[in-house]
């Protein structure tokens, strides 16, 4: 059945024929679904233990414990120090600001994943291309600009592509804990395709404009997204900060 699919794609898009069958083999695909796996896994685990624990669970320790996860004497939905009442177990968990910090760390990081991940792989697959000389082979070929460059775009990271897909149960989870507004958390998604098209175009760019000789092309245009990426981080949290109800994915694209 998949093989079919694959065919399929090769009428409609011979180049996209050619970069997925290379790559959509049973190997790469175990690997990438037990990566996204292991990649959700390891975020639950980090977002469960910022959770606050029952008095039982604190042996001989009793006290204040400071967590915006908790609902005692202070009810600020997004107050990032409210004490929990060990001693006496009156408190609640705020489980829709734990599932908005569990959405937008599985966002973020997925965000990063995306664009460093695939502007890599675009810019060394160019690269290849280059040293053995098979761009002008592609510029024989009877196909258009826009059939490669697409082809290139969607076959090309095809596992990363594969990779965040696996992710958007439990996204769509967290964003339902949450209480997310579906045409924002739409928005969103539109706005992630839109800047991974911008990056993956601009190394695309990159790697046609760079000399072969430059060894290092991968590396650096994914080295120059992260960098960007890393700086909008910082910069979305010293605007907004800990206490904002705005969920800071929204800053990426103000």
């Amino acid at each position: 059945m998949m093989q079919n699919l694959i065919d399929r794609l090769g009428e409609f898009n011979p180049q996209l024929f050619r970069e997925i069958k290379g790559r959509i083999i049973r190997r790469n695909i175990f690997l990438t679904i037990a990566g996204s796996i292991i990649f959700q896994f390891l975020i639950l685990i980090v977002r469960n233990g910022q959770l606050p624990r029952p008095y039982e669970e604190m042996a001989e320790y009793s006290y204040p414990i400071y967590s915006g996860y908790c609902l005692g004497g202070n009810e600020q939905a997004y107050s990032r120090s409210n004490v929990c009442d060990v001693l006496q177990n009156d408190w609640h968990i705020n489980w829709q600001l734990f599932h908005l910090d569990s959405f937008v760390t599985l966002a973020i990081a997925s965000y990063f994943i995306l664009l460093v991940a695939g502007t890599y792989l675009l810019i060394a697959d160019l690269a290849k291309e280059e040293r053995r000389h098979t761009l002008d082979f592609l510029r024989l070929t009877p196909q258009s600009a826009w059939s490669i460059m697409t082809g290139k775009l969607l076959g090309v990271p095809s596992l990363v592509y594969l990779f965040i897909a696996l992710t958007i149960p439990y996204q769509l989870f967290s964003a339902i804990g949450a209480s997310i507004n579906p045409l924002m958390l739409m928005g969103y998604g539109l706005l992630v395709a839109a800047s991974a098209m911008f990056f993956f175009t601009a190394g695309m760019f990159l790697a046609l404009i760079v000399p072969s000789s430059v060894g290092f092309k991968p590396w650096l245009g994914s080295g120059t997204v992260l960098f960007f990426l890393w700086v909008s981080t910082a910069m979305i949290h010293n605007n907004y900060g800990d206490l904002s109800p705005i969920p800071p994915w929204i800053g990426y694209f103000i």
